[in-house]
């Protein structure tokens, strides 16, 4: 007969389970808006618009030449740190960000993105999108 695992076990498989990539740090091509950290050593997460920020070593505000030709828009360059994350104000989209600078608010819903949120805390995680 086997030994059936206690409930500290079962819980702690359960979290690392759960969320592999909750909070990880950026690569270089992923959005880094939400965590505010990036895996390279030596980069920082900056922001380009209200829907995209990049690891880079620095940034420049305007338009990156490197850009795919169909991203090609200005970047704004300002930094976003693990405790400054660019969350979303209230009644923002916040789909690509997942968490809202007021307690209280939730993401809005777009057509494009099928993109709900529910009441949270200031600065903390919302639902996941979802796909309409």
């Amino acid at each position: 007969m086997m030994a059936r695992p206690s409930q500290a076990v079962c819980a702690l498989l359960a979290l690392t389970l759960a969320a592999p990539a909750e909070g990880r740090c950026a690569w270089p091509h992923e959005d880094c808006s939400h965590t505010g950290c990036c895996q390279i050593a030596g980069h920082r997460c900056f922001r380009k618009d209200a829907r995209w920020a990049g690891c880079m070593r620095s940034c420049h505000p305007g338009v990156h030449h490197v850009d795919p030709p169909q991203h090609r828009t200005p970047w704004a360059c300002e930094p976003v740190g693990p405790h400054h994350r660019d969350c979303a104000a209230k009644g923002e989209f916040c789909g690509h960000l997942g968490c809202c600078k007021q307690a209280g608010s939730g993401a809005t819903r777009t057509e494009t993105t099928g993109t709900s949120g529910r009441r949270t805390t200031a600065g903390t995680r919302t639902t996941r999108p979802t796909r309409s």
